[in-house]
């Protein structure tokens, strides 16, 4: 991959580690398909792409980043705040880089390791997912479930140069990363989520 794909790839799994999934399960083969094709195993796997966002701008960027890696991608029948494939090449593209669930979900070495560029890329559809911009303490916060994600999460943005803590809650068991630099976030990674973007836009200003 060339470096602006490597950019590419690193947003879609940044997505699927916030509100995106990758899915993988067993339902019943329809009657006629067993009949058929002769089927002796009455189960079949399926495997999908799903990323649900109620932003317009975000499901329109993930939609375009997926098409710019597979040209012939055909996206399935989704609600309005969903894009959905089952396409196989971008599924096992994207299985090689490990699990997407909400506890399970790890940062790629390719991605801790790449270039600014990458991380960056990352930590964007991430945070576009994720985060919240606190305007009365002038920070974002980022908070999830996954304690070994977030404290990837605290290292990417520490090799960036970019100022935060990490919390933990025994109430509710999140793991909660406040990002303080606003500014170099603002430089060095930003939102595309356009209210995110407009409200640190805000503070920076202030």
């Amino acid at each position: 991959l060339n470096l602006i794909m490597k950019e590419i790839v690193a947003s879609v799994i940044g997505n699927l580690c916030g509100d995106g999934c990758l899915s993988q399960f067993k339902e019943n083969r329809g009657k006629w398909d067993i009949a058929h094709y002769n089927r002796k195993n009455k189960l079949r796997l399926r495997k999908v792409i799903v990323y649900s966002n109620y932003r317009e701008e975000l499901l329109n960027k993930f939609k375009k980043n997926l098409k710019k890696l597979f040209p012939e991608i055909i996206f399935c029948n989704a609600r309005w705040y969903e894009v959905r494939t089952r396409d196989r090449k971008a599924i096992d593209l994207f299985l090689k880089f490990g699990y997407y669930g909400s506890r399970k979900w790890r940062i790629p070495k390719a991605i801790m390791r790449g270039n600014k560029n990458v991380k960056a890329a990352w930590l964007q559809s991430f945070c576009d997912d994720e985060a919240w911009v606190n305007i009365r303490s002038k920070s974002i916060g980022v908070q999830t479930v996954n304690y070994w994600g977030m404290k990837q999460v605290c290292q990417l943005l520490n090799s960036l140069g970019i100022k935060n803590r990490i919390h933990y809650y025994e109430h509710n068991n999140k793991i909660r990363v406040t990002i303080y630099d606003l500014r170099k976030y603002s430089k060095i990674v930003g939102f595309n989520h356009k209210l995110k973007q407009a409200r640190l836009k805000g503070i920076l200003k202030d």
